[in-house]
C-alpha cells in the first residue's frame, strides 16, 4: 500500500536574496535554506535563476574565473543531495570548457547525489548587463520521483517554445528559475499562458533581495496547477516556500513557509 507521501511530491522553493559577485555568501544562503527544505522533509528543491553567483555578478567578477561545469560547489551539492535524501535544482553561470562561451544553468542533482543533467538558458537576456550569456540549443526533460518534469530560466519562460519542447519531450510539469523583478506589466500572465498552451502545471522559483540596484523585493514565485486558482508568493526577506503536489500533478497543497 502506497503512503501519503508515495502519493505526493513536497516541493521547496527557496525564494531566496542572492547578490552579484557574492558568492560564499549565497553558497551559505543556499545552504541555509536547503536545510529549511530538509526540516519539512521536501523531496525536491528548487532555485532561482543565478543562485549562487547573484543576477548581476558580471559586473564584479571576471570571466575567465567562472568555472567550468561541474564546480566545487556543485560537487559539495552533491553530497547535500545525498545527505538531505532531496533532489535539488539550482542556478549557476557556467564557461564551456572547449568554446570558453558562459552559460546562464540550471543543474539537476537527484537524491542519491547524482547529476542527471543541466539546462542552459536558451533564450538570453540581451540588456546591458547580461550581455555574457550564450543561448543554450535544446530543452531538458528529466523524471524526478517518477514525473517528467521540463526545465525553464527566465526569459524561456516569456516565449512558447521552450515550454512547447518539453511538452513533446514528454514532460508533465514544467520547473523554472528566474530572478525577474516586479515590472510595469504583469509578467505572471505570461507564465499562465505558457501553462494554458501546454496544458501542464508550472512551479516558478523567483526570488527577493536588492542585487546590483535591481529591486526584487516584490517578485513573485508561482504555482499553476490545471484545476486550481494560480498561487503567488512573495516575501522581502529570504524565504523557503513550501508546497505539496500530487503525483499526476493536477493538485498542490501549501504546507507553510519559513523565513532565513
Amino acid at each position: 500500500m502506497e503512503t501519503k507521501k508515495n502519493n505526493r511530491l513536497r516541493i521547496a522553493l527557496l525564494h531566496i536574496a542572492p547578490k552579484g559577485g557574492e558568492v560564499s555568501s549565497n553558497r551559505n544562503q543556499i545552504r541555509s535554506a536547503l536545510a529549511i527544505a530538509a526540516g519539512y522533509e521536501a523531496d525536491l528543491a528548487v532555485g532561482p535563476e543565478l543562485a549562487e553567483s547573484g543576477y548581476t555578478f558580471f559586473n564584479t567578477i571576471d570571466a575567465h574565473n567562472i568555472p567550468v561545469f561541474p564546480s566545487g560547489f556543485i560537487c559539495d551539492l552533491r553530497q547535500v543531495a545525498r545527505t538531505y535524501d532531496m533532489n535539488l535544482i539550482i542556478g549557476f553561470p557556467e564557461r564551456d570548457l572547449k568554446t570558453q562561451r558562459l552559460y546562464n544553468t540550471l543543474v539537476y542533482i537527484d537524491s542519491n547525489g547524482y547529476i542527471q543533467g543541466r539546462h542552459r538558458k536558451i533564450h538570453v537576456n540581451t540588456e546591458r548587463d547580461m550581455v555574457w550569456e550564450s543561448c543554450g540549443s535544446y530543452g531538458l526533460v528529466k523524471e524526478i520521483q517518477g514525473i517528467a518534469a521540463g526545465f525553464l530560466i527566465g526569459e524561456d519562460l516569456y516565449y512558447k517554445d521552450v515550454a512547447y519542447q518539453s511538452q513533446k519531450m514528454g514532460a508533465k510539469i514544467l520547473l523554472a528559475g528566474t530572478a525577474w523583478p516586479e515590472v510595469e506589466w504583469d509578467v505572471t500572465k505570461e507564465w499562465q499562458e505558457r501553462s494554458r498552451e501546454t496544458g501542464l502545471p508550472l512551479i516558478v522559483c523567483n526570488r527577493t533581495g536588492i542585487d546590483g540596484g535591481i529591486d526584487f523585493s516584490q517578485s513573485t514565485s508561482m504555482i499553476i496547477m490545471p484545476y486550481q486558482k494560480p498561487y503567488q508568493f512573495r516575501s522581502v526577506c529570504p524565504s523557503v516556500l513550501i508546497i505539496d503536489v500530487d503525483k499526476n500533478c493536477n493538485h498542490f497543497v501549501v504546507v507553510g513557509y519559513m523565513d532565513l
